[in-house]
């Protein structure tokens, strides 16, 4: 039997599998190929690590441009009853916030940690409850993960060049990065729309994006379609209950 012969009974070889570097880059030109890879063999601590890292660069340089205190002054300023407040007052909430602001600022990276492994539990319920999914929780958490680089990575890079791009003064930490509707909207019109515009985010529809298209990989009984769905049902109670509070504040 010819070798010829040997390959079309055998079928072709499996492809080669993706290491950790190429799927950090993977999920950028190829997100489809490279989700199927992580559904067969599901990596968590590579991915989660890239995104604390830049999550945690970014704030530091926030501070360090910025200065913690001005930070503190700039939200306590935003809220209506701080024209009600005398200097002392204002002196001793800003020194609270910076207290607790140094300690929240190197937790970053355990928030983040939080945070996924909320998100892939809220997927899990959505993919496999809902929409009759196969996924293991350790798969959607390397797909949760995974989606969050791209987005670390490119808002992470952006966000440190607008701080040292503009004036301290001029900085909306809020808002660093004017990828959203948020400049439609002003604060002082609506709260609630403000905060709703704000979220209508190219960065967060590209994360949205890669959510959906890694649980669609994970299971064929779900399609990228029913995957869309798992993933904007949550992020819009989200935004909306986030909007809420907003307009309460």
């Amino acid at each position: 039997m010819s070798a010829s012969d040997t390959a079309t009974l055998t079928g072709p070889p499996p492809p080669p599998k993706v290491d950790h570097v190429g799927r950090l880059f993977g999920v950028f030109h190829s997100p489809g190929e490279t989700f199927a890879d992580i559904a067969k063999t599901p990596t968590i601590l590579i991915p989660m690590l890239v995104v604390m890292v830049f999550t945690m660069a970014t704030s530091q340089v926030v501070v360090r441009r910025i200065g913690l205190d001005n930070l503190v002054r700039q939200q306590i300023m935003k809220n209506p009853r701080a024209a009600e407040m005398s200097k002392a007052q204002m002196d001793a909430g800003v020194e609270m916030g910076v207290k607790i602001g140094t300690v929240t600022t190197w937790l970053n990276p355990l928030f983040v940690a939080i945070g996924m492994a909320a998100v892939a539990g809220i997927l899990m319920l959505m993919a496999n409850f809902v929409f009759g999914g196969t996924a293991t929780y350790k798969q959607l958490m390397a797909v949760t993960a995974h989606s969050w680089v791209p987005t670390s990575v490119v808002g992470g890079i952006l966000g440190m060049a607008v701080v040292f791009m503009k004036d301290p003064g001029d900085i909306d930490v809020e808002n660093l990065l004017v990828t959203n509707l948020g400049v439609i909207i002003s604060a002082e019109t609506s709260k609630f729309l403000h905060r709703l515009a704000t979220s209508m985010d190219l960065l967060s529809f590209w994360q949205i994006f890669l959510l959906a298209t890694g649980i669609s990989a994970t299971s064929s009984k779900v399609t990228f379609g029913k995957a869309l769905t798992a993933v904007l049902i949550p992020w819009a109670l989200y935004v909306l209950v986030v909007s809420g509070f907003a307009a309460m504040r």
